[in-house]
């Protein structure tokens, strides 16, 4: 059977788990988020075929005879 020990392995462990955990700053995940989302738009941009154009404005008539009648 084994033995119970007083807890001195788990502080190796403990310490080795410190050591090899990783930290991220905050520049780091925000760059990666702003990386990761840039990504994703330009992964998921439609085709130039089917982007949305402007709607063309018709030109207004110059000549007043062109216009609209007023409504009576």
């Amino acid at each position: 059977m084994r033995k119970s020990t007083s807890g001195e392995h788990r502080s190796g462990i403990d310490e080795f788990a410190e050591e090899s955990m990783l930290i991220y700053s905050t520049s780091s995940v925000q760059a990666e988020v702003k990386y990761r989302q840039d990504r994703i738009k330009r992964d998921f941009q439609r085709p130039f075929w089917f982007w949305r154009k402007p709607r063309p404005v018709a030109p207004a008539p110059h000549a007043p005879e062109l216009r609209a009648r007023p409504a009576m």
